[in-house]
């Protein structure tokens, strides 16, 4: 028989819930409805590359240049219209040293008790690294396939699912 008393469990779950969230590699926060940060784990913080008292209060825009702090408004905008959350966003933010990290955000919105809306809760995720290797892969594909198109022999690249991925325009002229 358990000796816990009503409620305890409540409090076992959100001491649980909040060092989940406290541990966890993903920045989790939530802004107001003016985009200002009123709440983010210290995941946060790296990933924004800035300590907690330099984001405390500050708008998420604070932390972008001008054209992803445009998407990042309408994108608020229209999850406060709609009340449909986000996921899987990219957003281009600057860390305090002014490089650029590249951040996939999801984002949805929290109504209190009453069922008034008055912020947004979300999960960041750095991806700075997987984006750069991404492009840097695009770029070696558009090389190798420009070089490809010089070779007067027909050739082709196969998928390691055997589907064809890239035909040279002798390939195209020959067959």
């Amino acid at each position: 028989m358990s000796t816990e008393m009503p409620g305890d469990c409540e409090v076992v779950s959100s001491d649980r819930y909040r060092a989940f969230i406290d541990n966890i590699q993903e920045g989790v926060y939530e802004l107001d409805l003016g985009g200002s940060f009123i709440y983010f784990n210290d995941s946060m913080c790296r990933i924004l590359g800035y300590p907690k008292e330099e984001i405390q209060y500050q708008k998420f825009a604070k932390f972008m240049d001008e054209e992803h702090a445009k998407r990042g408004f309408e994108t608020f905008n229209k999850i406060y219209n709609t009340g449909e959350g986000v996921t899987d966003v990219l957003w281009g933010i600057h860390d305090k040293e002014g490089h650029l990290r590249i951040l996939e955000l999801s984002a949805s919105l929290i109504k209190n008790q009453g069922g008034e809306k008055i912020g947004f809760r979300g999960i960041a995720r750095d991806v700075t690294e997987k984006f750069e290797t991404q492009q840097a892969l695009k770029k070696s594909v558009k090389r190798l396939g420009s070089l490809f198109n010089f070779v007067p022999y027909p050739m082709v690249v196969f998928t390691l699912e055997g589907r064809v991925s890239y035909l040279n325009q002798a390939f195209t002229d020959v067959f």
